[in-house]
């Protein structure tokens, strides 16, 4: 009999990883020939979706058949591939079958106790919902599917190669091929809460990319080769401007180790050489990494947390170990980030440190007397309990839910009529590590609208209304008043 294991992917704007937990250890699972990790590429090719590093080749054949970035078109009725409107739901999908192909045959088993499918922190539940479809499209089964918040993973990871304290708030910036997201989180001692998060769909390292490209389209014509560039831009150069993109890619990477790099560029039997300083592209991507700056910035005022109080900043992506974003990084935050040889694996890797949460509504065995409890309670006959909130023994600094038939502190649980929810920090059901904050009318995972008068709050520091995006006001809550 096979062992049970669980898999974590995490499907990436340009690029797809995947890890599993079996026998108490966490390994990578290879997906691709020359790495890792693989392109998150797809390919329209007849009825059949190719992916990943085939799909890349086949791009050269027919261009309008290809989408490389699948999982930004989640949340979309559909898209035109080929001439043909096509649900992005089947193409990331697509993705998703051939990772469950490779772990199974990794695994030595062909079902997963649970799936891990990790999410950028601020999607959307109609993107979340997508995500989870396209899983089960792909052959997963619906029950044993979790959603974890990126942010949250890679801090989960993280906080496994050292102990991060209780009240800890940390800084996760993931810089991938298409997108950068930023969270700031507080650890709970059971996991890590999102106090803030943003993300620009519009910021990673194909724009470091595309920068390069460029500058070798302008060094090209300033030399007096201008026909040279022409002629990459004509359609019949496509294979020449494919190999010009590994090259400029290649030359990214390197320029994080060596002080030049030379490109080469070879079209209609002409041929050139380039050499691209490190000082030159860190001119030419300086404007990007200055909105990286301001994108931590934003989020850190955002939580309400100071640079100088975080316990640590996490670099992840495959565009992170660019030293120019290290070193704005470090810039804004005084401290130097953390990374990982391959920061490609870290949030796969992370959501396998992650506890069961979407099961914690069945871990609260009894309650215990405080301010919230019923006088006539029997632990003996539960089901005489008057549905209400209740401080449970496991964890006082939350409450739990009786709803009549069972104990929950699960939203999707909670009767949300103002008045009968206490305002206090919830588990989200649906992203592993997320809490939620129901403020008396809403719920909310921004500190800044927090009900600073009444509920029961997690002790912690939060920001208030009143203050400046600059300034934000800060009070402490000691778990009896504001101080």
């Amino acid at each position: 009999m096979a062992s049970t294991w669980l898999l974590a992917i995490d499907l990436g704007t340009s690029n797809t990883a995947a890890a599993c937990l079996r026998g108490g250890r966490i390994e990578s699972i290879r997906l691709d020939s020359l790495s890792e990790s693989m392109p998150s590429s797809v390919f329209r090719d007849g009825s059949e979706i190719v992916v990943g590093r085939a799909a890349e080749n086949r791009m050269r054949t027919s261009p309008g058949d290809f989408e490389p970035h699948p999982k930004l078109l989640l949340g979309r009725a559909g898209v035109m591939l080929g001439g043909e409107l096509v649900d992005p739901i089947d193409l990331v999908a697509s993705v998703l079958r051939y990772v469950r192909t490779r772990a199974i045959a990794f695994a030595g088993s062909d079902r997963p106790e649970r799936v891990w499918l990790t999410h950028p922190d601020e999607w959307t539940s109609s993107r979340r919902d997508a995500l989870r479809e396209a899983a089960v499209r792909a052959g997963f089964d619906a029950d044993t599917l979790r959603l974890a918040s990126e942010p949250v993973c890679a801090a989960a990871f993280y906080a496994g190669e050292g102990e991060v304290a209780v009240g800890s708030r940390v800084a996760v910036f993931d810089s991938g091929g298409g997108t950068s997201d930023v969270a700031v989180l507080e650890s709970t001692g059971a996991g890590f809460r999102v106090l803030a998060s943003d993300g620009d769909e519009r910021l990673g390292g194909n724009d470091f990319d595309e920068s390069i490209r460029e500058w070798v389209m302008n060094t090209l014509r300033s030399r007096g080769e201008a026909e040279l560039a022409d002629a990459l831009d004509k359609p019949e150069a496509l294979a020449a401007r494919l190999t010009l993109r590994n090259a400029v890619r290649s030359a990214k990477v390197e320029l994080s180790e060596y002080p030049r790099v030379p490109i080469g560029i070879s079209v209609g039997g002409r041929d050139a050489q380039l050499s691209l300083t490190r000082s030159e592209y860190e001119g030419l991507i300086a404007a990007d990494v200055a909105r990286a700056g301001r994108l931590l910035t934003g989020v850190l005022e955002k939580s309400g947390t100071p640079a100088e109080d975080l316990a640590g900043v996490y670099l992840t992506g495959g565009t992170s170990q660019t030293p120019a974003l290290a070193t704005e990084i470090q810039r804004v935050t005084g401290r130097a980030p953390a990374t990982l040889s391959d920061p490609k694996l870290v949030v796969a890797r992370g959501a396998l440190h992650l506890p069961d949460t979407a099961a914690t509504d069945s871990v609260i065995p009894t309650p215990a007397v405080g301010p919230d409890a019923v006088a006539d309670v029997s632990t003996e006959a539960p089901t005489e309990f008057a549905a209400g909130w209740y401080q449970p023994t496991a964890n006082p600094r939350w409450k739990a839910y009786w709803n009549g038939g069972r104990w929950t502190d699960a939203i999707e649980d909670v009767d949300d009529t103002p008045g009968t929810v206490a305002a206090t920090w919830y588990f989200d059901p649906e992203i592993a590590g997320q809490l939620r904050y129901w403020n008396g009318k809403r719920w909310t995972n921004d500190a800044v609208e927090l009900d600073l008068t009444t509920g029961t709050i997690a002790p912690g520091r939060y920001a208030k209304p009143g203050g400046t995006s600059a300034r934000p006001a800060k009070r402490a809550w000691d778990g009896t008043a504001w101080k």
